[in-house]
This record gives C-alpha cells, structure tokens and sequence, in this order.
C-alpha cells in the first residue's frame, strides 16, 4: 500500500514528500477495510507520531 502511494517502505522518512488529499484518503479507507477498530485508526498514528515527523 506504501508504494502504491508512490513512497519508499525502506527508505528514511521524508517528510516533505507529499501525496494528495485523495491518495492519503483512500489510504485511509482501504485500511480500515482490513482493520477490524480502523474507524480510529487515524488517531492511534496520530498519537504515536513524533512532532518532527509532521514536517
């Protein structure tokens, strides 16, 4: 899923790489499809974010 957003899964997190508004929804969507509480999913990566991380 990471990749089809056109990031790298390995690579050091760059937070100035951006995806648009409808890749980073439908990111979203499709894992909360495959994840049983994803209704807050958002919040729990949210919450487990670094300040730096935001960019």
């Amino acid at each position: 899923m990471i990749r089809e957003l056109g990031l790298p899964v390995d690579g050091p997190i760059d937070p100035t790489q951006m995806v648009s508004s409808a890749a980073y929804y439908g990111f979203f969507a499709e894992l909360v499809d495959r994840d049983p509480d994803g209704v807050v999913l958002p919040l729990r990566i949210g919450a487990a974010m670094r300040s730096d991380e935001y960019g």
